[in-house]
C-alpha cells in the first residue's frame, strides 16, 4: 500500500494570492479551495480528491470536498474575474515602458486512456501523437514579457456531441481563441503585442479580432 506524505502548510505567497482573488467565499469554502490547490501542486503522481483529503492537513474528508465542488454555493466565474483583474494589475506594475509582449494561444490534451465516466471526455487531436486520442482538451492563453510567462485564460473545448450532453453552447477552438483576444487588456505601457498561434487557428474572424486591437500583430507558427 503506497505511503501518502503529509503536507502541512500552503506556501504563504500562494495563500496570500488566493486570499487576494477571493470574492467573498466563506471560511470553510476558502479552506476547501486552498486545500485542493495545495494538493494539486504538491501531491506526487495522480491527483485525486482522496489523496488530497489524506495528504493535506488542512483538508476535510473527501465527502466534504466533493460536496463543496458539486453543491456548495460559490461562483467560479467571479473568482476567475478577480484572478484576471489581479493579473492585469500585476502586469501594469511590472512591465517596463515600450516593452514588447506576446499573447500566446494554444490548445493541449489531457489523455484519459481508460477513463469512462469522467465528464466531458471525447476524441481530440493530439499534435504530439499525430492522431485523435480519448482526452480532455483545453485552450489556453499566456502573456509573455521580459522573462515572465503569465497564464491568462483557460477554457475546455467540447465537441458538439458533448455540448449537447452538457447543455452547453458549442464553441470551436477558433471561437475560444477569438474570445481570448477580444477579452485581453493590453497594458498601456506596452509598445507592441504579438499574438502567437498555430497556423490552423487562422481565420478571417480571428484576424479581424487582432486588427481591432491597438498595436496588435498576428504571428502564425
Amino acid at each position: 500500500m503506497p505511503v501518502i506524505s503529509t503536507i502541512l502548510n500552503l506556501n504563504p505567497e500562494l495563500y496570500n494570492y488566493l486570499d487576494d482573488v477571493n470574492y467573498g467565499m466563506s471560511k470553510p469554502q476558502f479552506n476547501h479551495l486552498s486545500s485542493i490547490i495545495n494538493g494539486l501542486i504538491n501531491i506526487k503522481g495522480n491527483k485525486t480528491i482522496s489523496k488530497i483529503a489524506e495528504g493535506i492537513v488542512s483538508a476535510k474528508d473527501k465527502s466534504s470536498i466533493y460536496k463543496f465542488l458539486n453543491r456548495s454555493n460559490w461562483d467560479d466565474s467571479l473568482l476567475n474575474r478577480n484572478r484576471i483583474n489581479y493579473i492585469n494589475y500585476f502586469i501594469r506594475n511590472n512591465i517596463a515602458d515600450n516593452s514588447v509582449g506576446f499573447l500566446v494561444i494554444d490548445d493541449t490534451v489531457n489523455v484519459k486512456k481508460s477513463a469512462k465516466k469522467i465528464q466531458g471526455l471525447s476524441f481530440n487531436h493530439s499534435h504530439a501523437e499525430g492522431k485523435r486520442v480519448w482526452s480532455h482538451c483545453v485552450v489556453t492563453s499566456n502573456f509573455v514579457f521580459n522573462d515572465l510567462s503569465i497564464p491568462l485564460q483557460f477554457q475546455p473545448y467540447y465537441c458538439k456531441d458533448v455540448c449537447r450532453e452538457l447543455d452547453k453552447e458549442f464553441k470551436s477552438k477558433v471561437d475560444i481563441a477569438k474570445d481570448f483576444i477580444n477579452d485581453f487588456n493590453a497594458p498601456d505601457n506596452c509598445n507592441s503585442i504579438y499574438c502567437l498561434i498555430d497556423s490552423w487557428y487562422t481565420s478571417t474572424p480571428l484576424i479581424e479580432s487582432c486588427l481591432k486591437k491597438k498595436d496588435f500583430m498576428l504571428l502564425v507558427l
